[in-house]
């Protein structure tokens, strides 16, 4: 009877009315059919619908009607497949990532529960903060499942803050040098205390520590996407070693790197006397 018809009537959504264009082209123009053919009794004989508060009921007349009532099965099967049949329309969510590496848009139906990328985003130097539903950063999706596709697409928006890192200093012997901590991809000219270490001469801070043949060269060094440590490299200072002949023949002074043997010079001369050796104190 008219009763199958007016539940399958019953199924149509409310924002069928309010906000048609949510539906697919295709789908809206099946469920306008069927309407059409419930409305006009399959052969068109007259109206039996009436619309009242965005919702459809046969008018009193029509359900007694031999005429609908013979078509009755019919209709009512064609609109509950046409009701069934309503399909959103899909529209993207769009991932604005502010300087990070891409990631691509994603498609949802109106209403479906949104969800985060399966892609990450990085950006070098910088700490990704989470995704936000508006340019300004403001607010800030903390749950994903309580958002859902609104019809025209959507898009939220990456957040991210520089990264804070340290330099350390590896003076390999030689006096300490603090170190140094700022913001990951800021130009620094290097420290400005000079390590000492005795019998050697400061050469360079170098990235390796072991064949020192990558030297730090300050006038293009950014602080680095992690934290570092730098190593110093020292050269041997060298030594003078003068001799006072004490009224003797003179004797070359000698030049020697730190800690290195060194070769006794001939003997001085001296009328009427012996040489007797070297000391390190004058007597």
């Amino acid at each position: 009877d008219y009763r199958s018809t007016e539940v399958a009537l019953g199924w149509i959504p409310t924002d069928y009315f309010t906000n048609p264009t949510y539906y697919t082209d295709a789908s809206r123009a099946a469920l306008v059919d069927a309407l059409d053919d419930v409305d006009y009794g399959l052969d068109g004989s007259a109206h039996v619908l009436s619309l009242s508060n965005n919702k459809y009921s046969v008018v009193a007349s029509a359900k007694m009607s031999s005429l609908y009532q013979g078509s009755v099965t019919l209709m009512a099967n064609n609109l509950a497949a046409a009701v069934n049949g309503l399909t959103y329309k899909s529209f993207n969510l769009d991932y604005q990532t502010n300087g990070g590496t891409a990631i691509p848009s994603k498609s949802f139906k109106i209403n479906d529960p949104l969800t985060a990328p399966t892609d990450s985003t990085t950006r070098e130097f910088y700490q990704f903060e989470g995704w936000y539903t508006d340019a300004a950063l403001t607010n800030k999706i903390t749950n994903w499942s309580l958002l859902s596709m609104p019809y025209g697409g959507m898009t939220v928006y990456a957040k991210w803050t520089l990264t804070a890192v340290t330099v350390t200093f590896n003076s390999n012997g030689g006096t300490a040098v603090a170190d140094h901590v700022a913001n990951a991809g800021t130009a620094w000219t290097g420290p400005t205390t000079t390590p000492t270490r005795t019998g050697y001469v400061f050469d360079k801070w170098f990235y390796d520590n072991t064949t020192f043949t990558n030297p730090v060269d300050w006038s293009t060094f950014k602080m680095p996407s992690s934290s570092l440590t730098l190593y110093a490299h020292w050269n041997y200072a060298n030594y003078k070693i003068t001799f006072n002949s004490n009224g003797g023949s003179t004797v070359a002074q000698i030049i020697t790197p730190y800690m290195s043997s060194v070769t006794k010079p001939a003997d001085p001369t001296k009328t009427n006397y012996g040489f007797d050796g070297w000391y390190y104190d004058s007597g």
